[in-house]
């Protein structure tokens, strides 16, 4: 997770009501999926066991990624998008899609199931 960020301001907007993101004011892109906007809230109306999260970023170095092989056999890197660190310590890794919004989720999915193995992290790919 970077330890700050640089948004446009033509393409994102500040949420004030979000308390437990990782850098704060939490910057919000303007055409935030359904899925997305739903999950950081319920995130946000869970926070007595949230300790933090974090939006990650779509592309770039410096945002969480997870490499997989596409669906034409050739490496790729997989952006989930949150991180959340639970009051417990635990570690969690989600992405949020709608339901055939995207060819490559079982891949993405599968990669992200082998990846989190062994390194005491849990999460998904949650479809609405």
């Amino acid at each position: 997770m970077p330890a700050e960020r640089l948004y446009k301001e033509t393409t994102h907007h500040a949420v004030a009501k979000v308390e437990e993101h990782a850098l704060l004011p939490f910057i919000e892109l303007n055409a935030v999926s359904t899925p997305e906007r739903r999950f950081s809230d319920y995130l946000e109306a869970n926070k007595a066991y949230v300790d933090w999260w974090y939006k990650n970023g779509d592309e770039g170095k410096q945002h969480y990624s997870v490499p997989y092989e596409n669906s034409q056999g050739e490496k790729a890197l997989f952006y989930v998008d949150f991180v959340v660190r639970m009051k417990n310590g635990q570690v969690l890794l989600f992405d949020t899609k709608t339901e055939n919004s995207d060819p490559e989720a079982p891949y993405k999915h599968n990669a992200l199931i082998d990846y989190m193995e062994g390194k005491g992290l849990q999460g998904g790919i949650i479809v609405e």
